[in-house]
């Protein structure tokens, strides 16, 4: 891929689409169930979460099982 194509393409999609697997690789083991139980504790029930660019999907997947 040329500099130029590059530099045309939107940045963040690009990164995502070359990278996902390796991002997934470094995210998906992270214990975040702290934080997770901080917002929930915030929300009132029931509530709704709109997830945006969810990656690997980890965190729509533990609110989704809290419901």
């Amino acid at each position: 891929m040329t500099a130029k194509t590059m530099l045309t393409k939107d940045s963040t999609h690009f990164y995502y689409e070359t990278h996902a697997k390796d991002y997934f690789q470094a995210t998906h083991a992270g214990d975040l169930e702290r934080l997770w139980r901080m917002l929930s504790q915030r929300l009132e029930t029931p509530a709704l979460i709109l997830d945006l660019g969810c990656g690997s999907g980890r965190d729509l997947r533990f609110f989704a099982s809290q419901g």
